[in-house]
């Protein structure tokens, strides 16, 4: 995509969803929002998430687990 390469979270950062530490693995942008892509045992839909020191990264807006392991978390800060 056209555009400057922006870092929302980086990968691999701690990131907590309840009292489950996981990490971020990659950014993405779909119409002008901002999400990461993380594992899906890492959080249920709904489920605040937070970074390293505490700072709110967003919510679980979708998770396939356990079927698959993946999820995603619409960056709101």
């Amino acid at each position: 995509l056209p555009g400057k390469l922006t870092k929302y979270v980086s990968g691999d950062t701690g990131i907590w969803g309840g009292d489950i530490k996981c990490s971020a693995g990659f950014n993405v942008q779909r119409k002008g929002k901002y999400y990461l892509l993380t594992a899906g045992h890492c959080g249920t839909v709904g489920t605040l998430t937070y970074g390293t020191g505490g700072n709110f990264i967003g919510r679980f807006t979708s998770s396939w687990f356990p079927t698959f392991d993946d999820a995603v978390v619409r960056v709101d800060r």
